[in-house]
């Protein structure tokens, strides 16, 4: 599953974050340019070229990515943050190192954090419930497997008894 891959590299991005003292190197070559690690530019590609995601984009967000008021961002805009960033990086080398040094890299990657577990947890959940229905159906059943449906109406089962 995608999301728990993400969730797996966004711890190792924001330890990657801690340990960097200098993120990009500018290059003055051509109109001049930023170099990123690996491991950055893989986790933003992770993101951005995933089949389930590369289509979310929210329009005329712009404005808010470059604002530090970022905390309120939905699922969709935490995606169209990243195509974004490609973007904006594309245009203006240095916008990924400034988000960065912002801070508002890390806003985001904590809110695609939260949904992202979110989603796990609640597809992990209905695995759960469903294996968790099955048992207590076979439980409340056992007793009642083979008898004749007279004795049932005549002796009803209104709890769990011997052999479930």
């Amino acid at each position: 599953m995608i999301e728990e891959k993400i969730l797996l590299e966004i711890e190792k991005i924001k330890i990657y974050l801690i340990n960097k003292k200098e993120i990009g190197e500018f290059s003055s070559n051509g109109l001049g340019s930023y170099s990123y690690d690996e491991e950055l530019i893989n986790f933003i590609s992770l993101i951005t070229d995933n089949d389930n995601y590369k289509d979310i984009y929210v329009s005329n967000m712009k404005k808010t990515f470059q604002q530090d008021v970022l905390f309120g961002l939905s699922f969709e805009e935490c995606i169209t943050y990243f195509h974004w960033l490609w973007t904006a990086e594309r245009i203006n080398p240095g916008t990924i190192k400034k988000q960065i040094e912002k801070g508002r890299f890390e806003i985001v990657i904590n809110l695609l954090k939260d949904y992202l577990s979110d989603m796990v947890w609640k597809n992990n959940s209905k695995i759960f419930s469903g294996v968790m229905g099955f048992i207590v159906g076979d439980a409340m059943g056992v007793p009642t497997e083979f008898a004749m449906r007279e004795k049932l109406f005549a002796n009803p089962v209104t709890e769990m008894i011997g052999y479930g």
